[in-house]
């Protein structure tokens, strides 16, 4: 099982089964599990079909440092329907946007850590 890749986001993309939770705009959270995560992008799943272009605000918290948490936007680049047995269940794809320098940093710390101590 591959745990890290570098591809189109062109950063590394871990796989993990971390939690987050989003929203569009004025709507209430939603929480998900992610299935990578990149500072450039996440792959998460979802109940709700969403369309490319939508932006949507994250916040999650960081293993490595329980205090530690991100908050950014990302925009929808592709939602598609998951396998037959998940109906209502989606895959979807955003890539991140206007996220602050300093959540940013703990991002790439956390791949970082996460590559270095999953990988070996």
């Amino acid at each position: 099982m591959r745990l890290s890749i570098v591809e189109r986001r062109g950063t590394v993309r871990i796989k993990t089964g971390l939690c987050v939770q989003f929203k569009q705009q004025d709507n209430i959270w939603d929480i998900c599990v992610i299935k990578d995560f990149s500072e450039n992008g996440l792959r998460l799943t979802s109940q709700t079909k969403l369309e490319a272009g939508t932006i949507l605000m994250f916040r999650m918290k960081i293993p490595i440092d329980p205090c530690d948490h991100i908050e950014f936007f990302a925009k929808v680049v592709d939602c598609q329907p998951m396998s037959e047995g998940l109906n209502g269940s989606f895959l979807l794809r955003a890539q991140m946007t206007n996220i602050p320098p300093a959540h940013l940093n703990i991002a790439r710390s956390y791949v970082d850590w996460f590559y270095k101590n999953h990988m070996n």
